[in-house]
């Protein structure tokens, strides 16, 4: 784990926050060589909370530091490409990017 920098395209296939943010940024993960412990208190408050929108404001309290702090960044918005022909029914693009393929039919 020593390198200058760590690019990755990930996307939160869980729909949760904590998938990413909770494992990649908190010092126990040892993954930016970045440790801060408001932001690991912020992270598991957010991650024992059940009420939506207190998650919510905790994990942006949390973006926010790792935006301020440059330990994380968002330099690009990737795009998946799908191909599919006229055989292939009720496939839809996803918004996040995980297909899902349980109504996909193919005839």
């Amino acid at each position: 784990m020593k390198w200058d920098i760590n690019l990755q395209s990930l996307g939160d296939a869980t729909g949760d926050a904590d998938y990413v943010l909770g494992r990649l940024y908190t010092c126990k993960a040892e993954r930016t060589g970045y440790c801060n412990p408001k932001l690991d208190g912020l992270l598991a408050d957010a991650a024992a909370k059940t009420d939506p929108k207190q998650r919510a404001g905790l994990y942006a309290q949390a973006e926010q530091i790792i935006w301020n702090d440059a330990v994380g960044m968002y330099p690009m918005d990737v795009r998946i490409s799908y191909v599919w022909r006229g055989s292939v029914k009720g496939f839809t693009p996803s918004s996040n990017y995980q297909p899902d393929f349980s109504a996909v039919s193919v005839s």
